[in-house]
């Protein structure tokens, strides 16, 4: 993947980034193809905010945390050598401090880089960082506003990297909202520093902060403390700012998910504005079709303008005859009010006859609505009788079964009778030994007690035996 960076307000594009591509990295694939030396730092920048990339940053995490705004963000390679050439010359015992990004020769073997130059081949290049002081990872400077970039530009080697946009922004290095480590530091800068030394060479002004670290060992590390206090400091500021920056996270995604229902109601006055618009053709349908009764109207009129005209001619022509005219004006202005009066008359009889015959067609409606009606209860009726037809036929068949239910019925119970008269011989004997003078009822028993239980009628008995 490719990767833009600006270097002195000129667009370069590495080559070759992935995912464990650190900024480290890519700080030392562009001193390389631009054949710089010193201390550099990459800064991210989204419109008017800035912020210092410490070495270990991955460029392609940094833009996915961006989202959609990731085409607004810039990188921006800047090269920490006045604030250095600050502390040689005046304060060698905060030297150490500064040396964030130091490019070296290259001792490790990195990823490589590929950037391209004007002939269209490609650079391998290979990064790496000295790490000298263990809390240079954690301390960081952001860069100060240093003098204008113009003598670095023009001192650019030509034949490393092309021009890949035309006309860039100048080069901006505003301050980030917080500088208090680096305004700390400017105490110890001198306000009469010679600004006829920036021209000097980074690598010998590291010899002599070397060289002046060995002579004032005892008198750094009270600095040394000072500027671990101010580093814990800046933790503390950088974390009050990792909180604003997920408060902004947040306010992003609601003005985000409002974009989005604004997207719906646009689409939604999208259709009612297509369904305003077939209601328009319709309607300028209608237009045209009252354009050819306009039309109409001013051949009716240019007609009229025509018979006034004849008119004026006959007034001309009967000039002469005006003494007849005013004799016959008031006869014709009685026939006139005459037909006035047929007009109205016949226009009243029009709408009476046009009124009545309405009358009859509403009548005539509700004749054929009441005959629907009665066709309809007609036909119900009709139903209905045939079903009872179908009823009374089942009827009549569940009749004629029962009849012979009980045909066989009353043979069965006369096929009972006879048996039960069969056995009367053995209760006559019974008698017979008993006497006339037994107990109970003298009455005589036809059949058995049992047989009493299911009482069958007879032509003595019909309705059964009563006990």
């Amino acid at each position: 993947m490719e990767l833009k960076v600006w270097v002195d307000g000129i667009q370069r594009i590495v080559c070759g980034v992935t995912e464990t591509t650190t900024c480290q990295n890519v700080v030392y694939a562009l001193a390389h193809a631009t054949g710089k030396s010193g201390r550099f730092t990459l800064i991210e920048r989204w419109r008017n905010n800035e912020r210092q990339l410490s070495p270990h940053d991955t460029p392609l995490q940094v833009l996915l945390k961006w989202g959609e705004y990731s085409n607004d963000v810039q990188f921006i390679l800047h090269k920490i050598e006045t604030m250095e050439k600050y502390v040689t010359a005046n304060s060698p015992k905060l030297a150490f401090q500064l040396d964030q990004y130091s490019i070296s020769t290259p001792n490790t073997t990195p990823e490589p880089f590929v950037l391209l130059n004007n002939s269209g081949n490609c650079f391998n290049q290979k990064v790496c960082f000295s790490q000298e002081v263990s809390m240079r990872q954690s301390h960081r400077f952001s860069p100060t506003k240093g003098k204008s970039t113009d003598n670095e530009i023009t001192n650019l080697p030509k034949s490393k990297v092309v021009l890949l946009s035309s006309g860039p922004p100048p080069y901006r290095d505003p301050p980030p909202p917080n500088l208090s480590a680096c305004n700390d530091i400017k105490k110890y800068i001198p306000q009469d520093y010679n600004k006829t030394q920036e021209n000097v060479n980074v690598n010998s002004h590291k010899l002599n902060v070397k060289r002046k670290l060995n002579n004032t060992s005892s008198s750094t590390n009270v600095h040394y403390k000072e500027l671990i206090s101010l580093v814990n400091n800046q933790k503390e500021k950088l974390a009050s700012q990792q909180n604003d920056l997920e408060k902004y996270n947040a306010e992003i995604l609601y003005w985000e998910n409002e974009g989005r229902e604004k997207e719906t109601q646009l689409e939604r006055l999208s259709q009612e504005i297509s369904s305003m618009m077939s209601i328009t053709k319709i309607n300028s349908v209608q237009i045209q079709a009252l354009y050819y009764i306009e039309e109409e109207s001013e051949i009716v009129k240019q007609q009229a303008k025509t018979l006034s005209s004849e008119i004026t001619l006959l007034r001309s022509k009967l000039a002469n005859c005006e003494t007849e005219l005013l004799q016959r004006k008031n006869k014709i202005r009685l026939v006139m009010e005459e037909l006035q009066s047929e007009q109205k008359l016949q226009s009243r009889k029009s709408e009476n006859r046009q009124q009545l015959e309405k009358n009859l067609l509403l009548e005539i409606e509700k004749l054929q609505k009441d005959m629907e009606q009665t066709k309809y209860s007609t036909e119900e009726y009709h139903m209905t009788a045939e079903a009872l037809k179908n009823q009374v036929a089942a009827l009549e068949t569940i009749i004629i079964e029962r009849k012979r239910q009980l045909e066989r019925l009353v043979q069965e119970m006369k096929e009972e009778n006879l048996r039960s008269l069969s056995i009367a011989p053995s209760e006559e004997v019974k008698y017979l030994f008993e006497g006339p003078n037994r107990t109970g009822s003298t009455r005589k028993m036809i059949g058995s007690p049992r047989q009493l239980e299911n009482a069958v009628p007879t032509n003595k008995n019909p309705h059964g035996v009563w006990v």
